[in-house]
């Protein structure tokens, strides 16, 4: 089962295994008594279906300010994909789950195969130290990293910055020659 945030899932869902035919986009976002936002936003994705926070409702079908479950984010998104593994006998050390933020670590932890998807700094290193999969997504993002990767460079060794700079520069073709 692919689990994982609609911003930016897609793509490896899309291209990632299935476990037990379902993938599911659990979210926090919520409406009174149902979890429209993330089931929509799952279906839209092409996705099996979404699950998020729930609102409670009175006897009386009215909004009683209540959850009727966990509020679906860091450790309760970890609890609701626990309770559909039980629910529909997912395997949990097969699943996938895809995320871009360190708040789902939570939901990262619990299944056999995290992945970091264009993940924030926090969740990047956590994804190093784990030996979890990175994923960039788009051609921004990916030139994104490299410039950033060239910053850290520089200010680590400004002196080898430096050289290696002025080793392009000296290694032009035809001499720079001022206009007449």
């Amino acid at each position: 089962m692919p689990v994982g945030p609609a911003a930016g899932a897609t793509a490896p869902v899309a291209g990632g295994t299935s476990v037990a035919g379902s993938t599911v986009v659990p979210g926090a976002t919520g409406a009174p008594g149902r979890t429209a936002p993330a089931a929509s936003g799952a279906v839209a994705a092409g996705m099996d279906y979404g699950v998020g926070t729930t609102a409670g409702r009175d006897a009386d079908g009215r909004f009683d300010g209540t959850l009727s479950g966990p509020f679906c984010y860091k450790d309760g998104k970890a609890e609701v994909i626990r309770g559909l593994a039980v629910t529909h006998g997912y395997d949990l050390a097969a699943c996938f789950a895809y995320s871009d933020s360190v708040s789902d670590e939570p939901m990262l932890a619990i299944v056999g195969n995290p992945v970091a998807v264009n993940p924030d700094h926090e969740l990047r290193l956590m994804a190093q130290a784990g030996g979890w999969r990175i994923v960039e997504v788009g051609r921004l993002r990916v030139v994104a990293n490299r410039t950033r990767r060239a910053v850290r460079s520089a200010a680590a060794s400004p002196g080898r910055a430096w050289t290696r700079g002025r080793a392009g520069v000296s290694r032009r073709r035809e001499p720079i020659t001022e206009p007449e």
